[in-house]
């Protein structure tokens, strides 16, 4: 019987926005291979879960392949939107977005106030980084 995968993020038909998306994923037996491909490209060979980076504006999608130790294959695919800094998901990046990014600078994680939709790097903290990527983007549309 082929190795059975199931990707739980990114999730199928969801939006995401950060400078990354998590690929992670299950399998029912252990394997002695595992890759993605991103929008067709080539596999990459990996061990578990990973950050997606490097992503296209617009519709993606994500295949996990895997072998388990008797040499069967299995895949499982996602299709996800994909808008670096486009924080309130309408496709288009403005000043609102750049907006909200602001009015958490200077939060950690864990902190009064911390937003973790306003961290774009993804790095625990809102800094001039997360301001600069959603910025540098104001005016493109998705």
């Amino acid at each position: 019987n082929p190795i059975k995968i199931a990707i739980q993020s990114p999730i199928n038909n969801s939006y995401y926005y950060k400078t990354y998306v998590p690929l992670m994923f299950t399998t029912d037996k252990p394997t002695s291979w595992i890759g993605y491909s991103l929008n067709k490209t080539t596999n990459k060979t990996i061990t578990g879960p990973v950050n997606m980076t490097g992503l296209a504006d617009g519709w993606n999608n994500v295949n996990v392949y895997a072998k388990d130790t008797s040499g069967n294959m299995g895949f499982d695919r996602k299709y996800f939107f994909y808008c670096l800094g486009d924080v309130n998901n309408d496709r288009k990046i403005t000043i609102v977005d750049v907006s909200f990014v602001l009015s958490k600078y200077g939060k950690n994680a864990g902190s009064f106030g911390w937003d973790p939709a306003a961290d774009i790097n993804g790095d625990g903290k809102i800094d001039m980084m997360d301001i600069a990527i959603v910025a540098r983007r104001v005016g493109k549309n998705c």
